[in-house]
């Protein structure tokens, strides 16, 4: 059963505090010596990753949004959730939106939503949330790619009012 995508639209001041945080997360990486865990699919020209950190700055704004809860500033912390409600969030480039998402065997248990970037800047759709131990199936591992992970179809995912309700109970 298709399940609704959900469009959320950040505003410019919104967009300008993820760029502060994003370039935070760069130079906290540098400060700490901390390479991206996928090295292999970062550009060569954007050696610290500043567009992946922007990128998840902007996704995790956007779920914050969708559940409206407020936006918990990056400690850095691994242990602690992308979200304060204990969600994950996985994004994706906009000329990936139809793609999966991925999540990696060292990934801490939790429900995984997606989010992918739109062609419009300040525009995100919150495609859908699957729970890891979901996700981390031998059908989802694929070895083929240049960083090995478990990649779930969107058509996999459930629906992101199924979580809401899961944490309204």
């Amino acid at each position: 059963m298709p399940i609704r995508k959900y469009v959320i639209t950040l505003t410019d001041a919104e967009l300008a505090l993820c760029n502060i945080e994003a370039q935070e997360r760069v130079q906290h990486a540098i400060n700490t010596n901390a390479a991206h865990r996928e090295t292999k699919t970062v550009a060569k020209d954007d050696p610290n990753n500043f567009y992946g950190h922007y990128r998840g700055c902007v996704s995790e704004r956007a779920v914050e949004k969708y559940f409206g809860i407020s936006h918990q500033s990056n400690t850095y912390d691994k242990t602690k959730f992308d979200l304060s409600n204990g969600c994950e969030v996985r994004s994706l480039q906009a000329k990936y939106s139809w793609g999966c998402m991925i999540v990696h065997k060292w990934d801490k248990p939790a429900p995984y939503v997606l989010c992918s970037l739109t062609e419009i800047a300040n525009e995100f759709i919150v495609a859908g949330w699957r729970d890891l131990a979901d996700c981390q199936l031998d059908k989802y591992w694929r070895a083929d790619m240049p960083a090995p992970a478990y990649f779930v179809p969107q058509t996999d995912l459930h629906d992101m009012a199924t979580l809401k309700q899961r944490f309204a109970a």
